[in-house]
């Protein structure tokens, strides 16, 4: 939200950089849901979550398909731009 998006690359970090803060990201996700007991997953989520991550469960829920659905953003944006689809 706010972001200002740049068309110099310059701008970014290297890739290698993000891949490795997402996989540090993940690390510490992971060792939070380990720590967690089904009552606290169970537990409700703050007043001012939305209302589809009713409870902690919810949260690590929406972390299976998030990163999916911004991808396919990515993906429909390159498409818009006439560019081609990246195959892995």
């Amino acid at each position: 939200m706010g972001s200002q998006p740049s068309s110099d690359p310059s701008n970014y970090p290297a890739p290698e950089e993000v891949l490795d803060y997402m996989r540090d990201r993940r690390k510490v996700l992971l060792g939070l849901l380990e720590g967690l007991s089904e009552d606290d997953l169970a537990k409700a989520t703050p007043e001012t979550a939305p209302d589809f991550l009713p409870d902690v469960a919810s949260i690590f829920e929406l972390v299976a398909w998030h990163e999916g659905l911004h991808s396919g953003q990515v993906s429909v944006a390159r498409r818009g731009l006439g560019q081609a689809p990246v195959h892995s």
